[in-house]
């Protein structure tokens, strides 16, 4: 997806800090790759309000990332779930959550796809993000 969104230059990014996640590879990865995340300018204050742990981030995508499935258990959920899904997230693509969705009981699921939106919906349709999250928890069980 990142090719699509942004070229096979922002691919090959993505693709080096997902295969060797230092602190350099990552901080190119969110100058290169994070503006694709979504489908409108990111606010500027949003980086400035994330804590890094350089020594976490690494351990998590050198290894907690690749076995971290919890999938064969998403049947056991009892309580309504709502997925929300960006038919433009590089990051969890629409098959990814797609897949996701088959793997959640379906009469608890409601699933909503976002045409032309990416991985941070509450920022890129705020307003619409907001309006059917309202509309899910009000709903009478």
């Amino acid at each position: 997806m990142f090719e699509q969104l942004g070229g096979p230059d922002v691919r090959a990014v993505a693709e080096r800090f997902f295969s060797e996640p230092t602190r350099e590879n990552r901080d190119e990865y969110q100058r290169v790759c994070l503006p694709h995340y979504v489908q409108r300018p990111l606010p500027p204050e949003l980086i400035s309000r994330v804590t890094r742990r350089d020594d976490v981030s690494e351990h998590f995508f050198r290894g907690e990332l690749l076995r971290f499935d919890l999938t064969p258990r998403l049947d056991r959920i009892g309580c309504p779930v709502f997925h929300l899904a960006g038919e433009l997230d590089p990051i969890v693509t629409i098959e990814d959550s797609e897949e996701l969705a088959a793997a959640l009981p379906a009469q608890h699921t409601k699933t909503v796809r976002f045409p032309g939106a990416g991985h941070m919906l509450a920022i890129e349709q705020p307003d619409v993000v907001l309006a059917i999250v309202r509309d899910f928890v009000l709903q009478e069980p």
